[in-house]
């Protein structure tokens, strides 16, 4: 059995991890530290979806050893992306002008997959140019 494939049988509390069972994130908390994350870097909201579309993209592909053009790493930032979404849209509900979230939802998302679908799109064909070169 390989290094790669054995991972997931090691016992879940055998000081590899981080017991995370008492650790509860709820849509509350979640918004206060991404509010104080933008505070801290001292980025608007808009960057740091930006921003953080980007890590994110880079991170996952480097742990799935696949390239960012690839669409797993692009499929998981879109994951992601909604699930926070998701939080948002429970965290502010209905807000007094009767007015839902889900705006702000849409424009948030967009601004996190930009670059990533702007990098899956058009990095294979800028290989294909360099190839013929």
């Amino acid at each position: 059995m390989s290094l790669r494939s054995a991972w997931w049988h090691m016992p879940l509390n055998c000081g590899y991890a981080p017991d995370l069972s008492d650790v509860k994130v709820d849509a509350v908390d979640w918004g206060i530290f991404k509010r104080q994350m933008g505070e801290q870097l001292h980025i608007s909201d808009d960057a740091l979806h930006v921003h953080a579309g980007m890590a994110i993209l880079i991170l996952v592909a480097l742990l799935l050893r696949r390239p960012p053009w690839n669409w797993r790493p692009l499929l998981t930032v879109a994951v992601i992306e909604a699930i926070n979404e998701i939080y948002d849209m429970r965290s502010l509900g209905i807000r007094p002008n009767n007015e839902t979230a889900f705006p702000d939802s849409i424009h948030d998302f967009v601004l996190t997959m930009l670059w990533p679908v702007v990098i899956a799109a058009t990095w294979p064909l800028f290989r294909r140019f360099l190839d013929k070169r």
